[in-house]
């Protein structure tokens, strides 16, 4: 049997709370599913991560299939190695001992339901009958009646109960069954209905000037003999086919819920730079009319352009899967051996990230299919989608991901927006998703893996041709990815410049200490950008050097913010070990120009690269290996 386990450790407030609980604190929960697999129960919590508990440490209650919610006593705590907390809980349904007395200390965090929301405070209830009172304000604004949520405590001698200073509210209520959650303004955003027309609704930012004219924005049109053509845009198009697609997607459910944002796939394609024509996303944020303004409109579009990060909501955005952790065990079980990660907010969170782009890459080009007939599978008549993940089994057979529709009855009982279910992988005619493979596509015309490279030339770097660096971006906007030890040695003859760079990162990486840090580069002391940056430039041409004696150091990576191939190099900042070897330090990002030149984009740290350069193949290099600690997503920059 598994013991009781807390997911999903990467929400900071969750970490936080895990650090302030104690045993015989009190935890309210919310029952969300039984899994029969593993023979536990799985329930929310105030924030967004649930809480695994084995099916024996329930009652019969929490057992059946109807709803529960109740309390739980954290009998208690023990520290797993990779970070996380085990709780070992008790359920206080039917318990037949004497319950403690709660205990409340500052700046603990308590779990709750609300009670009131009646008069001048909000009552909720904090554990069993006792009740705390906070104050109405802006943030607890929409606070409903037996919502589940989070607060801190500030003090425990107020009159009233016990006094909070910040309340998260979780729309894991009755009426929803789940949703986002974090702080009050999270919450708003998630439970914020989205008009259902553009309107005036929206404003337009200054990204879309700027993708239209740079003419990066297509569309789609069929030429006079039927052929596919595609033509640029003008701000006037560019606004009216987005209001169209943006209904469209409401429509479908189709929005992509981020944190305080959303993002949503319009019919508009960017230029062909030899990957295929990427899609063109449109993001949006609350207007400042949230803040006090007077803006007339609701939402302000804030991106336009191609998507870099967060490719796991996309994909998930458009194909269900009940598990996506199983699935990505299957695959990684069903592949060829190799070292996928272990570590982040996912399970195998490289070989998670590598799927989610291949499917983005596969449907770029044309090569998620689509089957030409129907067949009877799950007790229902359904089309089969399937694509090539580019892995292969031991016998190297081609790994497909096959993924089935859905009824509307079925997306309408689940709440979905998804037309397709991912049901497994699978190599034709091997097995029961094999044959189906078999069954429903004609062999010979099954979709290839993603094709990066077209032209050998694309991925060879000439070591004749100079490389101009975005100086500035890699140092300033990039500076988290250098070495801690690179920016003290650089900076060491100015000492709060040293002080600034300890308290930015010696505990862990502080974003406000780094905006100070920066801000002291730029306006205080620029002459040591101008010293970075020369370190970097020397580095650089080692690594030209390094690539002219063996080819096979500068690698080929996809960047999507781009929709191309670029060239990574390693770049070796530190000073040589004893015995003179030199450690590569991060990965400087090249891309090849128009006229041959070389412009150095930006860098990546180790994990990236690797992370980058496994979408078209494993590297095989003396310098970029599996990192031992694995980033969750492919690309951070957008």
């Amino acid at each position: 049997m598994r013991d009781d386990i807390s997911r999903g450790r990467k929400n900071p407030q969750a970490q936080d709370f895990f650090s302030t609980v104690q045993a015989e604190d009190y935890i309210y929960l919310r029952k969300k599913e039984i899994d029969s697999v593993r023979d536990q129960i799985i329930f929310y919590t105030g924030f967004r991560e649930t809480v695994s508990i084995p099916t024996n440490q329930c009652p019969n209650k929490i057992r059946e299939n109807g709803d529960y919610e109740g309390w739980f006593l954290i009998d208690k705590l023990a520290p797993l190695y990779s970070g996380k907390t085990r709780l070992f809980l008790h359920s206080c349904e039917g318990s037949r001992r004497e319950l403690p007395a709660p205990r409340f200390r500052k700046g603990q965090w308590v779990s709750g339901v609300v009670e009131s929301t009646e008069g001048r405070y909000i009552s909720v209830e904090i554990a069993p009958n006792t009740q705390a009172h906070i104050g109405k304000n802006e943030r607890t604004k929409g606070v409903e009646k037996g919502m589940l949520c989070m607060f801190r405590i500030v003090s425990t001698d107020d009159p009233r109960g016990i006094a909070g200073d910040r309340i998260f509210a979780n729309p894991w209520d009755r009426n929803t069954g789940g949703g986002q959650s974090g702080s009050f303004e999270e919450y708003r955003t998630a439970r914020t209905r989205l008009p259902e027309t553009f309107g005036t609704h929206f404003a337009f930012g200054d990204c879309a000037d700027e993708l239209t004219g740079r003419e990066d924005a297509y569309k789609k049109v069929t030429g006079r003999y039927g052929q596919e053509e595609y033509l640029p845009v003008d701000r006037r198009e560019f606004e009216e086919i987005i209001a169209a697609d943006y209904e469209r997607a409401v429509r479908e459910k189709k929005i992509i819920t981020e944190k305080g944002s959303w993002t949503f796939r319009s019919s508009l394609v960017g230029p062909d730079e030899g990957i295929g024509r990427a899609p063109v996303f449109i993001g949006f944020r609350f207007s400042n009319k949230e803040r006090g303004t007077e803006d007339k409109e609701d939402y302000f579009i804030n991106f336009a352009g191609f998507k870099s990060k967060g490719m796991h909501r996309i994909l998930r955005t458009y194909v269900y899967c009940e598990d996506w952790d199983e699935a990505i065990k299957d695959l990684k079980d069903a592949a060829l051996p190799e070292d996928w990660g272990k570590n982040g907010r996912y399970v195998y969170p490289r070989l998670s990230s590598y799927l989610a782009f291949t499917y983005y890459c596969a449907d770029i080009q044309g090569k998620v299919r689509k089957s030409p007939i129907d067949v009877l599978y799950d007790r229902r008549k359904r089309n089969m989608m399937i694509f090539n993940t580019g892995l292969v089994d031991i016998y190297f057979k081609p790994i497909y991901a096959c993924m089935f529709s859905m009824t509307e009855e079925e997306k309408r009982e689940k709440g979905l927006g998804q037309d397709y279910r991912l049901y497994g992988f699978g190599t034709p005619g091997h097995r029961e998703l094999g044959k189906m493979i078999v069954s429903c596509f004609d062999t010979a015309d099954l979709p290839e893996e993603v094709q990066y490279i077209r032209n050998a030339n694309d991925i060879m770097f000439d070591t004749s041709k100079g490389i101009t660096l975005d100086e500035e971006h890699i140092v300033i906007d990039n500076i988290s990815r250098l070495p801690v030890r690179f920016l003290l040695d650089c900076c060491n003859s100015d000492s709060r410049c040293v002080e600034l760079i300890h308290a930015a990162f010696d505990n862990g990486y502080n974003k406000s200490e780094e905006r100070a840090l920066t801000e002291y580069l730029r306006f205080t002391n620029p002459s040591l950008i101008r010293t970075m940056t020369g370190q970097i430039k020397l580095a650089t041409e080692t690594a030209i050097l390094r690539t002219k004696w063996n080819y096979r150091t500068a690698l080929p990576i996809y960047y999507a913010l781009n929709n191309s191939l670029s060239i990574i190099l390693p770049l070796c900042l530190l000073p040589s070990d004893k015995s003179g070897s030199m450690k590569t330090d991060v990965a400087l990002v090249v891309s090849k120009r128009p006229l041959g030149s070389y412009q150095g984009e930006t860098i990546l740290t180790l994990e990236m690269a690797y992370d980058n350069s496994r979408l078209i193949t494993r590297p095989e290099s003396d310098w970029l290996i599996p990192p031992a600690e694995d980033t969750v997503d492919l690309q951070e920059e957008e």
